[in-house]
């Protein structure tokens, strides 16, 4: 199948120099331990990320010598890039996940019902752990697949009391979009109840169902009694609805039978079309009410399951409730409440006193404003003195001796053709002069 997938090619694919040495075998890796490494780490990313695009959990090493052929050349170091994978973790046998299943808790229905029809569908017999032909599985993509197929599963839950119980034909169908077959499907579903996130049970009518683990649970329990009749109603509902189904397209069917014969005149014949339309009729209408009770049903016990979960959240509520009340007893509340309302008492009068204190004054009030009004008119009073003293000392000056006699303004303005005798005055030489 692989053949027919899209080859993952990395960049380093066109580079004829680099792929000659990455397909050549190797060698002893003490002589190149770096290109040793780089060259398995190459192919190891090569072969995850092209069985991930490809949605491959299961490879063989031989095919994949045959699918990355290039110029008409096989790498030949695979087989060893295969040993380093197992040897790491990356790749387990399916004799691995055989061993797996036995050891665990599964019992013999998912023997019977997944692992035989798996092992026959994948055309191989357990070989010894040393065959190098066994099948490996990528069991990184694996795990992906695990949370993948969660995820899609909780997606689609819209009750969990009634939809967390699935067949497995049913899960395949509903989970196609994760792009396995059927073998690597069933593989997914056996590491998924080996992690303790399924269980497979087997019911009376020899249905394989799976059921998952709720929400936020860590695991899931054993299937119970309520949940496969729970089951069984909704496999009778699932079988009306197509016998509906088809019941309505043979009415459809008859009524143009009888229309046909009503055109060509054959009334006997479109007499008999009606009735048997009308028989059919009868029996589409039982069972679609007969679907409608089953409807009911199943309403009620969802109904009655959310109940359940809302009084054991009343219960949880209560048990809390109770268990904090005995922590703080009513006497040591009252306790309480009684020294808080005597510290708000004593607060208050302490702040009465204190804004009594405050706002009271043994002053009067027209007191002070007499005593504003004297020193008003004292300040009057005072600035009305400084402005007689002040007169009396300008009166006292009295200026005796006259002011001498001053030169005449001159009328004439300088100039340089002046000589201080055309002035009528005297000007003194310089004190010094230089020759």
């Amino acid at each position: 199948m692989m053949s027919t997938d899209k080859l993952f090619l990395p960049p380093e694919w066109k580079d004829d120099q680099k792929m000659t040495v990455l397909f050549a075998p190797f060698r002893d890796r003490s002589l190149n331990p770096q290109s040793w490494d780089r060259k398995l780490k190459f192919w190891t990313h090569v072969i995850s990320e092209d069985c991930r695009q490809n949605n491959r959990i299961i490879v063989d090493v031989k095919e994949l010598q045959s699918r990355f052929m290039r110029n008409g050349k096989k790498p030949g170091c695979l087989e060893v890039v295969g040993a380093e994978m197992q040897r790491s973790g990356k790749l387990h046998k399916l004799s691995y996940y055989q061993k797996s299943r036995n050891s665990s808790w599964l019992g013999w229905g998912f023997n019977t019902f997944v692992w035989q029809p798996m092992s026959w569908g994948l055309g191989m017999v357990w070989r010894k752990s040393e065959d190098s032909s066994e099948p490996r599985v990528l069991h990184q993509l694996l795990m992906e697949k695990c949370d993948e197929l969660m995820c899609h599963h909780y997606d689609t839950v819209e009750h969990e009391s009634t939809d967390n119980l699935v067949e497995l034909g049913a899960l395949r169908s509903q989970h196609a979009s994760l792009g396995l077959s059927d073998q690597e499907f069933d593989l997914v579903v056996q590491q998924l109840a080996q992690d303790k996130k399924v269980v497979v049970t087997q019911t009376k009518e020899r249905d394989t169902v799976v059921k998952f683990c709720k929400t936020g649970d860590k695991r899931v329990g054993p299937a119970s009694e309520v949940e496969l009749n729970v089951f069984r109603i909704q496999k009778v509902q699932k079988n009306l609805e197509k016998q509906t189904e088809v019941l309505s397209q043979q009415c459809d069917k008859l009524r143009n039978e009888a229309k046909c014969h009503v055109k060509e005149g054959k009334k006997t014949l479109a007499l008999q079309s009606l009735r048997r339309k009308k028989r059919v009729e009868q029996t589409l209408n039982q069972k679609m009410a007969s679907i409608d009770q089953l409807h009911n049903m199943m309403t009620k016990i969802q109904d009655a399951a959310t109940n359940e979960m809302i009084l054991k959240a009343y219960n949880s509520g209560m048990s809390a409730i109770k268990s904090l009340n005995q922590e703080t007893p009513v006497e040591k509340v009252e306790s309480v409440v009684d020294n808080l309302q005597d510290a708000l008492e004593d607060q208050g009068e302490i702040t009465q006193l204190i804004s009594r204190d405050l706002s009271s004054s043994d002053i009067s009030e027209d007191g002070l404003e007499k005593e504003l009004s004297d020193l008003l008119v004292a300040d009057q009073q005072a600035m009305k003195e400084e402005g007689d003293n002040l007169a009396s000392i300008l009166e006292g000056l009295v200026i005796h001796d006259p002011i001498p006699d001053l030169p005449d303004v001159p009328c004439f303005s300088p100039s340089k053709d002046d000589s201080p005798e055309a002035r009528g005055t005297t000007l003194q030489k310089p004190l010094a002069a230089t020759n």
